[in-house]
């Protein structure tokens, strides 16, 4: 615990002259202020208390250190406001060190729980994926920036899977399914995002690193798609009710998930106005809004299994048409269900099979062509 404040105190020391030219305004540091004041206000310690629960774990040095690296960061957010102003860097950029060596490894030392720890792995590879799709539009993805961000999202990918394999022993299958099946339509996001980026682009190197980036994602999408199915396999072979009980959560996880992604505005033209559409993110919400409705009839005709399997389905493509709403407006592309540019059904298929022909397969996939018309492949079959 000391090394990773050591760490901390230094990457803040490094970075120190950076933070100087970025600033808070005098209402900002006062609003942060008085926000702090009325939370001691209302939390006062009581001293009797505090003495009764000290540890003899805790030593002056330790807390002298937690006490100074707890001041750094209020002294950065008080009066350069540097942390928060890195989260939009990207590689290159001056304070881009301050976004990955400060504020993500302090977000990583505050993640406790196996849940939350597998969670913000996810959302850290995701992360580099979305700072490779701005690189790419801005014309700054080099191969050395790529290779780095590739790397760094792979091991994001591997951190989360593996502390999710440790919520499934410890929290049980559902929550671990759920984690690894929000992963999986975050990276069928980018994906799709990528492709489009691949194919708007000219510039023959950033293509090409593009479509490196894009590999990479397929491989871990796959992946992690086969350890969702296989993690959902152990649900469907428990006892009926507890399976029921397993369909009711995951259409009440759907159901919310369908209802944001419902919300969110769309945009019906292209940026110089005329009427051709340009996102059709609408289209993939009533996907899984139909999805949802044959998991529920599935689910009142006592097919539990096939209702879970559904409502899980359903789920994804709601979180998928979400990110998607968000990269269309944000890069000016268009995500139409079915654009020529997506990899083919088919070429999915002989992808899958290919790879899963020496793998013991799953049990046979009852849902097979139902709600598939956003390209989803059988979650069984997804391996690579």
């Amino acid at each position: 615990m000391e090394e990773i404040f050591k760490q901390l105190e230094q990457k803040l020391e490094e970075h120190g002259k950076e933070m100087r030219g970025v600033s808070l305004s005098a209402s900002e540091k006062n609003d942060i202020r008085e926000k702090l004041e009325v939370f001691v206000h209302a939390h006062p310690v009581n001293p009797a208390r505090a003495k009764a629960q000290r540890s003899p774990l805790f030593s002056k040095s330790f807390l002298k250190k937690i006490r100074l690296a707890v001041a750094s960061l209020l002294a950065l957010s008080l009066s350069g406001g540097v942390s928060y102003a890195a989260e939009g860097a990207l590689p290159g950029d001056t304070l881009y060190p301050v976004k990955t060596d400060v504020n993500e490894k302090v977000r990583v030392w505050a993640a406790v729980s196996d849940e939350s720890k597998a969670k913000l792995q996810a959302e850290l590879a995701e992360r580099r994926l979305s700072e490779a799709e701005q690189l790419a539009v801005q014309g700054r993805l080099d191969t050395e920036t790529q290779t780095v961000l590739a790397a760094k999202f792979e091991e994001h990918a591997k951190e989360s899977q593996a502390h999710t394999e440790k919520v499934e022993e410890e929290k049980g299958v559902l929550l671990a399914a759920n984690i690894q099946s929000d992963f999986e339509a975050a990276l069928d996001a980018h994906e799709k995002v990528l492709v489009r980026l691949e194919a708007k682009h000219n510039d023959a190197t950033t293509t090409g690193n593009i479509s490196v980036v894009l590999s990479n994602v397929r491989t871990h999408m796959h992946s992690i798609a086969y350890a969702r199915a296989t993690t959902e396999s152990k649900i469907l072979a428990r006892a009926e009710s507890e399976v029921k009980i397993s369909a009711e959560d995951a259409m009440k996880s759907a159901e919310e998930k369908i209802g944001q992604a419902r919300k969110l505005p769309i945009n019906e033209k292209n940026h110089q106005g005329d009427s051709a559409p340009k996102t059709k993110t609408g289209s993939r919400v009533s996907s899984a809004e139909k999805t949802f409705e044959e998991a529920k009839a599935k689910l009142d005709a006592g097919s539990s299994g096939d209702a879970f399997s559904l409502f899980m389905k359903a789920g994804r493509k709601a979180q998928s048409a979400k990110l998607l709403n968000s990269a269309s407006k944000e890069f000016n592309i268009d995500v139409d269900d079915n654009p020529e540019e997506d990899v083919s059904e088919d070429e999915k298929e002989d992808i899958l099979a290919t790879s899963t022909a020496s793998t013991t397969p799953l049990k046979e996939d009852n849902n097979k062509g139902e709600g598939d018309d956003d390209g989803e492949v059988s979650a069984e079959k997804k391996d690579l």
